[in-house]
């Protein structure tokens, strides 16, 4: 929850801060690909590695951020949103995930919030090896 609250102030900060220049990220390029989890030792990460510290057990810090996933009846992301996060994923990454896996899974699987079964592990290969993708 903290995560959202952040992010919603950074986007209200973003649009009350007019500026003349150009942008300098988009959509994709706003994101890096760090290739291991936030340690804290950095500034811009020991706030995300405070936070989840915070939770003690991964279990409880995985409770919140799949606001949907203990509500069955809740309604499921449109399917239009989950391609383009596939997409933007993708871009980030630099690579694709194997076109036998829906967008779901693909988000599920790369994020790291569901483990491959072993026959997506022979799918996907040398990827397996980078997931699942650290985006900071």
């Amino acid at each position: 929850m903290c995560h959202l609250i952040i992010d919603a102030q950074d986007v209200l900060i973003t649009l009350a801060t007019p500026t003349g220049s150009e942008p300098t990220r988009n959509a994709v390029t706003y994101w890096d690909l760090a290739q291991t989890p936030p340690s804290g030792d950095d500034p811009l990460d020991s706030l995300i590695v405070r936070l989840a510290a915070a939770y003690q057990e991964p279990r409880l810090l995985q409770f919140h951020l799949d606001l949907i996933a203990h509500l069955p009846d809740a309604a499921q992301p449109p399917i239009e949103g989950l391609a383009q996060s596939r997409h933007m994923s993708e871009k980030i990454a630099g690579t694709t995930f194997p076109t036998s896996f829906c967008d779901r899974d693909a988000l599920l699987v790369g994020t790291g919030r569901r483990a491959p079964t072993d026959a997506e592990k022979a799918e996907l290969g040398e990827l397996t090896a980078t997931l699942p993708l650290v985006l900071r």
